[in-house]
């Protein structure tokens, strides 16, 4: 039969075989985390930039609708003015009629 020293060895050994099983899982564990955590870091990167570039273009939105109000308030001035001259044309163009047709 085998001596004490010989048991507690074989039981050492699948102690040690069962740790390193279980060092070899968590290693394991440990890349798929590690790779898990590099691909959230490039989609935070990439929604980041999407984020930016919306703001971006966002911005021009903004500047674009600035310019066409500021386009369009000019625009509703000079029609009133053409407004005034066209109606004091018209005025003119009545009293010539009622001037010449008497």
């Amino acid at each position: 039969s085998m001596s004490r020293n010989e048991q507690e060895y074989n039981s050492a050994l699948e102690q040690a075989k069962y740790y390193e099983q279980l060092i070899s899982e968590l290693n394991s564990e440990i890349g798929k985390h590690e790779r898990d955590a590099e691909e959230n870091q490039r989609e935070a990167q990439k929604c980041s930039q999407e984020l930016q570039d919306t703001k971006n273009q966002l911005t021009t939105l903004v500047e674009e609708n600035w310019d066409l109000t500021d386009r369009l308030a000019e625009a509703t001035e000079s029609n009133s003015h053409k407004d005034v001259i066209n109606c004091e044309l018209k005025k003119k163009c009545e009293k010539l009629w009622k001037t010449a047709y008497r």
